[in-house]
């Protein structure tokens, strides 16, 4: 077997179709006769190229392998996916034995004829005919480069660096371009990308291309290539890159990277690939595998300058060694199924000794039971969720801004050290005591199905939002003097739990929630809370407190008089309570009467609760000191 040079029947050649079978009078174009670009496929003895199957039947576009092993072309099986009737689709498939078209080194490749066996399942026309198609070269001309595929040619005439389609460009109107922007464009072919000898930064995302090897971009150092049909990409001759980016490329199988010795920036979420070697990577920073399905093992002790990985969702992975990454800043593992009943993930344990600078750590599903946080005092975002935690010791970790330990198994949890925290989340563990008073920075806190009996959260003035749902709570204090913060249900649909800041539903005992602000409470929560539970601003004295009494005040707010009227009811005492609950005055009448002018000068400004003693019972009404 004679190998074939690489550049042996690769360039622009000319399709024509020669004898066929398919068709009433058996002469129906197997291939849309046009101008086609063939390449090296996936081994040096595959060559490629993309065509119309079946044109006047509106066939589909395919790329067609043409196998040139042993000396011969052979044309692998084509599934045109057309029928003629009911039949099977139409087939086209190597030639009958000892029929495969010869090639030579000799010969050239300037002409080649194909042969080829069409419509093996008999569907219709002649079965298993014997057809033939026609391969014809066109030399380039000096000073042009090849543009094979239409659509990228189309959008350079739109950029104004050439001006007809007829897969040629003049070298000269690319070859200073620095950056090129081809993205969304329909583009499979980035043949000719060559030409642009002074490329800096590409942008093919949002495309169809296949592969990518880098020496069509040999001087370019910014490559983003991402949600692309991409299987491989070739970056083993070429260091001048220093950011790729092959995002969403869900058929990446091969990733080479061996070249790429300045590479700083390598992202290939969601590819297909079992492994990846960064050894010859040693200025890598940013390495995002996230989603890569079939990744068993990574290998990242050559890269002493990482400060970014994530491995979210690559449920192969079995294990992380991060013992030589010191520069690490960021780490994701684990699942993104944050329901605690989801499949485990293997890794079992991480050593995080040599990794004081983590600032973001994250890992959901990796049933580590017992990690050692003492020695990352720098974290700032720390979640470690679904992976049956029974106790956690987080007092090293001061410098905590957001916390999660959703969906394990925990009884207690001490904030008392982390006083920069503003977001807690712990739904779903254990949980019977709570002590926040500590956490003044607090804003958002998500405590939903624990066996919280008791919650306090006076001392948290900033909270924004607040989800207490599913517990056994009997005492809830949110008079913490901004309830205001939470932001309202949704106007529209008032029980649209997606847009709600503040739910405390399904706790049965919980009949009275302390609040600031009654009347805004009422207003926008209502729907948010138990049937049987209320909003009060001081929840000692709402046993004392008849809602059927009728009555008045006003004007409100005010600054020195607030006129009580009790309609039909005898005023016998008044008392005035603060916010925290403390009785500060109390008028015993005389003289009874259904009206009263009480006089609030002396008040310091602020929110008050005004309890009326009537022959009729009690009432209680919220006004407020400016």
């Amino acid at each position: 077997m004679t190998a074939q040079p690489n550049d042996f029947m690769v360039g622009l050649y000319q399709l024509t179709n020669g004898t066929t079978g398919v068709g009433s009078a058996f002469t129906a174009s197997n291939f849309n006769e046009t101008d086609v670009f063939i390449s090296v496929g996936n081994t040096p003895s595959e060559r490629v190229f993309t065509i119309q199957l079946l044109p006047e039947f509106n066939g589909a576009t395919v790329s067609v392998v043409l196998d040139l092993s042993n000396n011969e072309i052979a044309v692998p099986l084509l599934d045109t996916t057309l029928q003629c009737t009911t039949a099977p689709n139409i087939i086209y498939d190597e030639a009958s034995a000892g029929n495969n078209s010869l090639w030579s080194i000799t010969s050239g490749d300037n002409n080649f004829t194909i042969n080829y066996t069409e419509n093996t399942m008999a569907a219709c026309g002649i079965p298993t005919a014997q057809a033939t198609f026609n391969l014809s070269k066109i030399n380039v001309p000096a000073g042009q480069t090849i543009i094979p595929d239409d659509n990228f040619e189309q959008e350079l005439i739109a950029l104004g660096y050439d001006t007809v389609l007829d897969n040629l460009i003049d070298s000269a109107n690319v070859s200073a371009v620095n950056t090129l922007d081809i993205s969304n464009k329909g583009i499979s072919d980035l043949t000719g990308l060559e030409a642009f000898v002074a490329l800096d930064t590409l942008r093919a995302n949002d495309n169809s291309i296949a592969t990518f090897n880098s020496q069509l971009v040999n001087n370019a150092r910014f490559v983003n290539l991402g949600n692309n049909s991409i299987t491989t990409v070739d970056m083993s001759s070429t260091n001048s890159i220093t950011y790729a980016s092959f995002i969403f490329n869900f058929s990446l199988q091969n990733i080479d990277i061996s070249g790429a010795i300045n590479l700083d920036f390598l992202d290939a979420i969601g590819g297909t690939f079992s492994s990846i070697n960064t050894n010859n990577n040693p200025s890598l920073r940013t390495l995002r595998l996230a989603f890569a399905s079939q990744l068993t093992s990574i290998d990242v002790t050559q890269n002493p300058l990482l400060e970014r990985l994530e491995l979210l969702s690559c449920p192969l992975l079995t294990g992380i060694n991060i013992s030589q990454n010191p520069q690490l800043e960021y780490l994701r593992f684990g699942s993104n199924n944050f329901d605690r009943t989801s499949t485990d993930y293997p890794i079992s344990s991480i050593d995080f000794t040599n990794n004081p600078n983590l600032i973001d750590l994250i890992n959901i599903g990796s049933r580590i039971t017992n990690p050692d946080f003492s020695l990352l005092g720098s974290v700032e975002s720390l979640f470690w969720e679904n992976s049956e935690l029974t106790a956690v010791n987080i007092n090293s970790n001061v410098n905590l801004i957001e916390v999660g330990f959703a969906n394990n198994l925990l009884s207690t949890i001490n904030f008392s050290q982390n006083v920069l925290l503003e977001g807690a989340y712990f739904n779903n563990n254990n949980l019977s005591n709570l002590d926040l008073s500590m956490n003044s920075a607090l804003q958002f806190l998500r405590a939903g199905d624990n066996n919280l009996g008791q919650l306090d959260l006076s001392s948290n003035a900033l909270l924004t939002f607040i989800d207490v749902n599913n517990n056994q709570l009997t005492q809830l204090n949110l008079n913490n003097g901004a309830n205001g913060l939470l932001a309202a249900n949704d106007p529209i649909d008032p029980t649209n739990q997606n847009f709600w800041s503040f739910n405390a539903l399904n706790n049965p005992a919980l009949t009275c929630i302390e609040v600031s602000d009654i009347t805004y409470m009422n207003s926008n929560f209502v729907n948010n809370i138990d049937p049987t539970a209320s909003f009060n601003m001081n929840c000692a004295t709402a046993s004392i407190v008849d809602i059927e009494v009728d009555l008045e005040l006003f004007p409100n707010p005010s600054h020195d008089l607030v006129n009580i009227n009790t309609m039909n009811s005898s005023i016998e005492a008044i008392s005035i309570y603060d916010i925290t609950g403390k009785n500060i005055k109390r008028i015993q009448l005389k003289n009874q009467s259904n009206k009263y002018a009480l006089n609030i000068e002396n008040l310091s400004k602020g929110q008050y609760l005004l309890v009326i003693d009537t022959n009729n019972g009690r009432s209680a009404e919220n006004f407020i000191k400016n």
